[in-house]
């Protein structure tokens, strides 16, 4: 996977997710070589951030929303450029 420089070469995406379910969703983007990484930033909330190349964000976020369904992923800000 590419080593993202999360301040530039990356679209951010907040959400919300059963904190029981972080793990998983890590798991399930990092099958998907190249797509982005996740950072957890409050694991007892389930607040995460996905880092997501700007070529492929339509496919990541077609994803996320498949994710929504599965696991209850809650988008917080779908396009957030700064995670806080």
């Amino acid at each position: 996977m590419k080593n993202y420089d999360e301040s530039r070469d990356s679209l951010r995406i907040l959400a919300r997710v059963d904190r029981r379910q972080i793990a998983y969703l890590n798991a399930v983007l990092e099958s998907y070589e190249g797509l982005g990484l996740l950072r957890t930033l409050n694991p007892a909330e389930g607040i995460v951030c996905f880092y997501v190349s700007n070529p492929l964000s339509e496919e990541t976020h077609a994803l996320l929303q498949s994710l929504q369904k599965e696991i209850g992923l809650e988008f917080c800000v779908s396009s957030f450029h700064g995670c806080l």
